[in-house]
């Protein structure tokens, strides 16, 4: 089963943002909660999917300088021992060259016993598996926690309800 745990999100003022992992149970009692789908769930894999086909033109908008390149926030796809993925919101990325990037691990890996929050991860343009940032008010992206809404707590998804813009 994939984990999925929202984090808070310095850039997002109050609001929130939305982490993927592949995490134990055991994750719930130390901190975020987890929301638990399939690895193979059609709709979280069509968010993904999605996510990816627009990740090109919003990268396009940070390298014009249209959107601060601070304001955006990558989910990353991380190999963790064992096997499988931990996927982790990044903030503060920075393009090394076309297929790399840096960026700061804004929440806490549950699976990667050597990564803490705030670490520097270097990464690949195919490890991205979602992408938000906020303009006006408004949380654009966050494709995965769209899948994850009708999961949390109804304050809780009412609050990024509240502040998710329409997607393109």
């Amino acid at each position: 089963m994939s984990g999925f745990r929202w984090f808070r999100h310095a850039a997002l003022l109050s609001a929130f943002a939305l982490g993927i992992l592949a995490t134990p149970a055991s994750a719930q009692e130390e901190g975020d909660p987890v929301v638990f789908f399939d690895p193979k769930d059609p709709e979280m894999n069509e968010a993904v999917a999605n996510a990816r086909g627009t990740l090109d033109n919003v990268l396009e908008r940070v390298a014009t300088g249209a959107l601060p390149g601070e304001a955006l926030s990558l989910k990353v796809a991380i190999p963790k021992d064992g096997g499988g993925n931990e996927n982790i919101w990044l903030e503060a990325v920075v393009r090394v060259d076309e297929q790399t990037f840096e960026g700061l691990l804004a929440n806490a890996p549950q699976a990667l016993p050597d990564m803490k929050q705030g670490d520097r991860h270097r990464f690949r343009h195919g490890e991205i598996t979602d992408w938000l940032f906020v303009a006006n008010g408004e949380m654009h992206g966050a494709y995965t926690l769209r899948v994850m809404l009708p999961r949390l707590p109804e304050a809780q998804a009412a609050e990024f309800r509240a502040i998710l813009a329409p997607l393109p």
